[in-house]
């Protein structure tokens, strides 16, 4: 099928990756590319900044753009595994977020605990099921806890 293949003959796998020194590296998937205001960005840049922060490391972070229904672009959602209280997740949220603000310039919509990151029997990250989740409202009970405790921490005003 030429469908199948590029002009310059390489195979059409959805992969993303760079021949360096006659070398073939896979650096990721063209389907998990985020698409915020007009830019692409690849989820493991923005998972490696959000790793700069504590205890964070690398697999229990997942960058992912979630698009809902009738949007035109994706919201930036950052998973992040954890398994200790909402509250002690308040203040790794807020550093998530503002790392990724700074280092990246983009807004994230929220900062997701989860309990685990859902993988391939090979090992890779499927951020597809971590988006549909959140999309039908899998996270939603344990994010309206974890916003009263983040709003709550904020104090007044």
């Amino acid at each position: 099928n030429s469908l199948a293949l590029t002009a310059d003959g390489w195979l059409r796998t959805g992969d993303l990756g760079v021949v360096h020194e006659g070398e073939l590296y896979i650096t990721g998937r063209a389907k998990e590319i985020i698409f915020v205001n007009g830019q692409n960005y690849y989820p493991q840049d923005l998972e490696s900044i959000a790793q700069q922060v504590g205890a964070l490391e690398l697999g229990k972070v997942v960058a992912a753009g979630v698009r809902l229904p009738n949007a035109q672009t994706d919201h930036l959602v950052v998973f992040v595994l954890h398994r200790g209280s909402l509250r002690e997740f308040v203040p790794i949220a807020a550093q998530v977020a503002r790392v990724i603000g700074e280092r990246a310039g983009l807004e994230v919509w929220e900062v997701v605990p989860v309990k685990r990151i859902p993988k391939t029997t090979s090992g890779k990250i499927q951020r597809h099921l971590l988006e549909q989740s959140y999309i039908t409202g899998e996270f939603a009970a344990p994010l309206a806890e974890f916003r009263a405790l983040r709003d709550a921490s904020r104090g007044p005003g």
